[in-house]
């Protein structure tokens, strides 16, 4: 039953305040295909910016979260506005080819491409050493 509850509140969430994407990405030592959502409108201790969760599935299990309150630079290319944010963001996974566990946290760069297109990187030092994690995605 919370498991139900759980899933009821991430629908109504994304479908309220932001969308689904799914691409090609990497967390962690997990590479493969991604998916996940993206909130226009979150905040947490009290920054208020663009959120995306996402899960990896390839060459291993992995998941990363991400919030980018602040905005670097904004303008138009031919009709579709772009963005691009800076912010935190931190992950896990585990490869199935690789060492094996590895998590961590880092400065995250977000460019949003008109209404559809994502891409994020985060870069920074956790448990397993270096940890990157990173998405090109289409927003639906």
């Amino acid at each position: 039953m919370k498991k139900l509850l759980v899933v009821s509140l991430l629908v109504v969430v994304t479908m309220a305040f932001g969308g689904y994407f799914v691409g090609i990405g990497d967390a962690g030592n997990a590479y493969g295909i991604t998916a996940g959502m993206t909130i226009e409108d979150l905040s947490l201790f009290g920054y208020n910016g663009h959120g995306t969760l996402m899960a990896v599935l390839g060459t291993g299990v992995g998941a990363a979260v991400d919030l980018t309150p602040f905005e670097l630079y904004s303008d138009i290319f031919g009709d579709k506005e772009y963005r691009i944010l800076v912010g935190a963001g931190a992950g896990g996974s585990f490869g199935i080819f690789t060492t094996g566990f590895n998590i961590g946290a880092g400065v995250t760069f977000k460019v949003l491409w008109g209404d559809h297109f994502i891409s994020k990187t985060t870069a920074g030092f956790g448990l397993g050493g270096f940890y990157s994690d990173s998405i090109f995605g289409y927003v639906f």
